[in-house]
């Protein structure tokens, strides 16, 4: 497969899932009876050296304000949500990413305006 063909077909992939994604989230918010904790999470883009940021999005309903924080990772995801909803006490990790070519140096996650 040429880099064309890889690009629409990747493209291609992404408007159907964000499409799925958003009927799917309706659909689970309609039919709960109680507010649901909904986490949806992706790895990385493609091509070498485009890997980040990664999908890291949250409905986490009656959750206090600053608890989420632009800079936070997947691996400090569930222990936010096991510590806020059901009396965990898991201290945070340092949130830290790593690509493949360089896993010795960790790159940043923050985004501006992340946090919606």
């Amino acid at each position: 497969m040429d880099e064309a063909h890889f690009k629409a077909g990747y493209s291609y992939a992404l408007e159907y899932i964000d499409a799925r994604m958003l009927a799917i989230v309706k659909e689970i918010l309609t039919r709960s009876s109680t507010p649901p904790i909904i986490i949806i999470q992706g790895d990385h883009g493609f091509g070498e050296g485009i890997n980040f940021p990664i999908l890291n999005a949250y409905y986490l309903p009656g959750l206090p304000s600053g608890v989420l924080y632009p800079s936070i990772s997947p691996v400090n995801t569930f222990r936010v949500v096991f510590n806020q909803y059901f009396g965990g006490h898991y201290p945070l990790l340092p949130d830290e990413s790593y690509q493949m070519i360089d896993i010795t140096t960790s790159v940043p996650e923050q985004m501006p305006d992340c946090i919606k």
